[in-house]
């Protein structure tokens, strides 16, 4: 999925991929991909029925509480946030 969203940006289209990562590794190595255009959004909730490892994010682009927000307004925060990225 990650070399998919990175030739969308390289012909100039935007790439929102959701995916579940629960390692630090996978996602530096999607960040790596990427590159400069990678923007992590680290959704913030518990997750149901999963007892497995997660490293949560250190210092993601954007973060989102689920316990803060509901579905429409945490959608609405992530793109704003990705629209300041983008505008800069």
């Amino acid at each position: 999925m990650v070399e998919v969203a990175k030739w969308m940006n390289d012909a100039g289209l935007i790439a929102l991929v959701s995916i579940d990562s629960p390692y630090d590794n996978d996602r530096e190595i999607a960040r790596d991909i990427i590159g400069k255009e990678y923007i992590e959004v680290y959704v913030n909730g518990p997750v149901a029925g999963s007892s497995g490892t997660y490293d949560a994010p250190g210092n993601p682009e954007i973060e989102i509480d689920t316990s803060r927000y509901s579905i429409e307004e945490a959608a609405n925060n992530v793109v704003k946030q990705v629209m300041k990225y983008l505008i800069n």
